[in-house]
């Protein structure tokens, strides 16, 4: 139970997370990378991964091709994280929602909405998953990390 996350509060859905499943997930973003080009947004960059899987993909034909050995070697020695924007979006937060409390297991950190659409959920260190000050880190363009993540509570 402590790797799973909550999203709750002042949403039409609440939604549970679990981040040991995210290592799969195409929407996941390498963390060394993905603050290093701050005039794209990161929904930008995600496009232009899945335009340029798609065409791998109408090249080769082979959808059920296995995970590449280079693939598997990145998957297990990266470090990951998934955008919040996505679960943020899912859970639809009302329209006088205006906060994100991030609780952790010993203080309490707020952002506006808007600032949250920015936020990376890291959930992978050197391609292992973030057990001892996890489930997950909240990692923000020229912020520090916050660690110790238990749940996110829209207010």
């Amino acid at each position: 139970m402590e790797q799973i996350i909550l999203i709750n509060g002042n949403v039409s859905f609440p939604i549970t997370l679990d981040p040991t499943v995210w290592i799969l997930d195409d929407r996941k973003v390498d963390l060394l990378t993905c603050f290093t080009s701050p005039t794209e947004t990161m929904e930008d960059n995600y496009v232009k991964e899945m335009a340029s899987f798609w065409n791998k993909e109408l090249e080769t034909n082979d959808s059920n091709q296995p995970i590449r050995k280079v693939e598997k070697e990145k998957l297990t020695t990266a470090s990951y994280g998934m955008p919040l924007h996505h679960f943020l979006h899912r859970a639809e937060p009302k329209d006088n929602a205006t906060t994100l409390h991030i609780i952790t297991a010993t203080e309490t950190h707020s952002l506006s909405l808007e600032e949250a659409k920015e936020v990376i959920l890291g959930f992978s260190k050197d391609g292992k998953a973030l057990r001892g000050d996890g489930p997950v880190h909240i990692h923000m363009h020229n912020r520090p990390v916050i660690t110790h993540v238990r749940t996110l509570t829209i207010i």
